[in-house]
């Protein structure tokens, strides 16, 4: 590559600063050790940009972004992911100067590979079991731990350069950041939420940024004396192989790790069944052909001796509708309407015979229409048991599965879990509540026909003059554009009760009347 290089009046070759500003730290270098230290840009930009001021500042901007969260905008990814990888950038070219720097570099290298693959891992629906485990609770504190002793060894690697160039410029700029991590991580064990501490830490870290650029343009007077690395890989490679991993990464996660492994197999839906003469009896009076046809052999045998039979079907929507609007003479309503409804209900209630009074209750869903996309879907199930003094006890365990159709051939599955949570949740006007509820977690196929399935579960009479009220909370996943990923099982026990948003969309449904009418209608 040329350069336009002239001398000056005093016969000194002086260097375009345009061209200097391209050169990179390999050909300073190599000038300067050339013997071609006379060569100097027409401007004091020598002393404005050198290997030590691009690497340092980098460090400094780096270590800003790492430090510091900021909990909106998904910047408390973005931003570290940056800081990191700046830091890296920068304290390689250091690495030779001095130990302090060298432990830097290495510690830059552990948080690359401790922070980059758990952005990956937020983009599948196992990162809330991951970090469940111990190993990877005692690696988070590992990594505060090294946040710390970077902060010591970077202290360590400027003490090393201050003393190389006899600066008298103080570095207790790192000592205060040091105490200022300190008291963060102190404020965060005591989950503090308060604004002034806050805004009084914001302003202490500002400062001592501050403080260490001040630091780092004193000592960069010495920056032609510091031993810069020799870089393989160009600055521009490295951040895009490292960004371009992560990004293939998170694209993996949403594709092959969004849904649950389930285990689907083929059924004959055409057999013979042995319960041929209950299933006629059942549909004598009033069992849907549709829902019986999907129940496993054990749920309707479990049907035998029933008395009479209950049903409720509803129709839902899960798209966003169309708003309609309506003038009623000074009065303008706006309303939203439905077109399509995606999702049918069928809830079905089975008086049993014996002793004492007994149903068995059936909750079954059909998307008569396919949504588009399917994620995790959760069911959670609030039995007429729940609670206390409900007037019904308990009578067995949950049973269940969910189907579809590919072609002309059926493929049943049970649901990946079927088991009660436990869970905490903020609510607006009793504060954080606890509950225990039913949560039965699927994911379904995509490309498939007729989607579908059920949730069956049988109660005792306790006291007579109690109604039926079984709910249904079907939530479905209508979108996988979401960071960090969240199972709709997630979504349901940690949002709100009724909240719906982009990603998840909840529908309810209930099967309520009254036993004690001998012609009992829903609600």
């Amino acid at each position: 590559m040329s350069r336009n290089i002239s001398k000056n009046s005093l016969g000194v070759k002086v260097l375009n600063e345009h061209d200097f500003n391209s050169m990179n730290e390999q050909e300073v270098d190599k000038l300067l050790k050339n013997g071609e230290s006379e060569l100097q840009p027409q401007s004091d930009v020598v002393n404005e940009i050198t290997p030590w001021s691009k690497a340092i500042n980098r460090v400094l901007v780096g270590l800003a972004l790492s430090t510091l969260t900021l909990n909106f905008l998904w910047l408390n990814y973005i931003l570290p992911a940056i800081g990191i990888v700046l830091m890296l950038l920068g304290i390689r070219c250091l690495r030779n100067e001095n130990f302090g720097f060298k432990a830097c570099w290495i510690i830059s290298i552990i948080r690359i590979f401790y922070f980059f693959p758990a952005l990956i891992l937020n983009a599948t629906i196992w990162q809330k079991y991951i970090y469940q485990l111990p190993a990877i609770t005692a690696l988070q504190y590992v990594n505060i731990a090294l946040i710390f002793v970077l902060l010591f060894c970077l202290r360590s690697g400027f003490r090393s350069v201050q003393i190389k160039s006899k600066s008298t410029e103080n570095i207790s700029g790192i000592s205060a950041l040091i105490v200022w991590y300190v008291i963060l991580c102190v404020l965060g064990l005591i989950q503090y939420s308060g604004w002034i501490i806050a805004i009084i830490i914001l302003i202490a870290y500002v400062y001592i940024i501050r403080s260490l650029c001040g630091l780092s343009s004193e000592l960069n007077k010495s920056g032609n004396g510091i031993q810069i690395a020799p870089i393989k890989i160009s600055d521009k490679n490295l951040t895009r192989i490292i960004f371009g991993v992560l990004v293939l990464g998170i694209v993996s996660g949403y594709l092959f790790f969004g849904k649950y492994p389930m285990s689907w197999e083929k059924i004959n839906v055409a057999k013979q069944s042995k319960y041929e003469d209950l299933r006629v009896s059942l549909l004598d009076m009033g069992f849907p052909e549709t829902v019986l046809n999907d129940l496993t052999e054990e749920d309707i045998s479990n049907c035998h001796g029933a008395i009479r039979v209950v049903t409720d079907m509803e129709d839902y929507a899960v798209n966003d509708g169309r708003e309609v609007t309506q003038e009623y003479g000074n009065v303008t309503h706006v309303s939203t309407v439905y077109d399509v409804m995606e999702l049918r209900i069928t809830s079905v209630a089975v008086e049993l015979s014996g002793e004492q009074e007994q149903w068995k209750i059936f909750h079954y869903f059909d998307w008569v229409i396919d949504p588009g996309f399917f994620g995790t879907e959760v069911i959670q199930l609030w039995p007429t048991y729940r609670g206390v003094d409900r007037g019904w006890s308990k009578n067995g365990n949950f049973s269940g599965h969910v189907l579809y159709d590919d072609g002309e051939q059926t493929y049943a599955a049970p649901y990946y879990s079927l088991e009660y949570e436990t869970y905490e949740k903020e609510n607006t006007f009793f504060g954080n509540q606890v509950s225990t509820d039913a949560f039965a977690a699927f994911s379904f196929p995509s490309g498939k026909e007729n989607y579908r399935g059920y949730i069956s579960y049988e109660i005792l009479e306790d006291s007579d003059g109690y109604i039926i009220d079984s709910w249904l909370n079907y939530v479905h996943q209508r979108s996988r554009l979401q960071y960090p990923v969240q199972t709709a099982l997630d979504s349901r026990t940690t949002s709100s009760m009724f909240s719906s948003n982009r990603v998840f969309f909840m529908i309810q449904d209930a099967l309520q009347f009254d036993p004690n009418d001998k012609d009992a209608k829903p609600f």
